[in-house]
């Protein structure tokens, strides 16, 4: 099954698996719906996401984990809305993205140092985990944009998955192929780790001391995922610096 021509144009290009199969059957309706309403903007949207981020890491530091969890999958609904509405409204601005990412990533990294507090004063993390996911979150973020940056220099996108995988073991490459038809990416990443961590495990456990193995699987995601992010810069880097030697 692909995507129809309507879901193309609301449809994030090489978006996650959570977003693409979970909130977009949810989120494109409402978005169609919204981005006919003359009141309704897409940074409008977005600070309505913020809110809500802001609310979910203010019950997480309360210990309201059940909550806290409702609220930020509820934020992580909104957030993928401004987007859509942004394209079906044709209304797409670099203000408009910047808000988004700044919106983002401070709320996600609020929500972090929130639950994490929370966890701490009851004894289920440990400080050095705390430093580790914080850290790393912070350096996953500045990579992350930066090697987007690089890539979009050398007209490659963003510079992650290019779709061009070919699995040998036959289940992996349906899964890949199947991946590549509904305009996903095939591996679970960052955002599926966020909403297991911040949103699916505080809201079906509320059980700190599982709360706290996800938080801290969390930490172990975002340092690997700086050791992927870092090989793929450098790469990039090498190759603008040979394209410029070139000119």
């Amino acid at each position: 099954m692909t995507a129809t021509p309507q879901e193309g144009s609301v449809v994030k290009p090489g978006d996650a698996i959570w977003a693409r199969l979970v909130v977009d059957p949810l989120a494109i309706p409402v978005a169609r719906w919204l981005a006919r309403r003359s009141w309704v903007t897409p940074n409008r949207i977005t600070a309505v996401a913020a809110l809500i981020g802001v609310a979910s890491a203010a019950t997480y530091a309360a210990g309201l984990l059940r909550l806290g969890g409702i609220l930020f999958l509820l934020r992580f609904y909104a957030d993928c809305l401004d987007g859509k509405v942004s394209r079906l409204q044709g209304s797409s601005s670099a203000t408009g993205a910047m808000f988004d990412l700044a919106a983002d990533v401070g709320t996600i990294g609020l929500n972090l140092a929130a639950l994490s507090w929370y966890l701490f004063r009851q004894g289920a993390l440990p400080l050095e985990v705390i430093l580790a996911l914080l850290t790393g979150a912070l350096f996953y973020n500045w990579l992350l944009q930066y090697r987007k940056q690089l890539a979009a220099g050398l007209g490659l996108g963003g510079g992650g998955y290019d779709g061009s995988w070919e699995p040998n073991i036959p289940v992996l490459r349906a899964w890949v192929r199947f991946s590549r038809r509904k305009n996903m990416t095939p591996v679970p990443w960052a955002l599926e780790m966020e909403v297991l961590a911040l949103g699916l495990l505080p809201m079906f456990t509320a059980d700190d001391l599982i709360v706290s193995w996800g938080v801290g699987a969390m930490a172990a995601f975002y340092w690997l995922a700086n050791a992927v992010n870092l090989r793929r810069a450098i790469r990039l880097g090498r190759m603008r610096d040979s394209a410029s030697r070139k000119q």
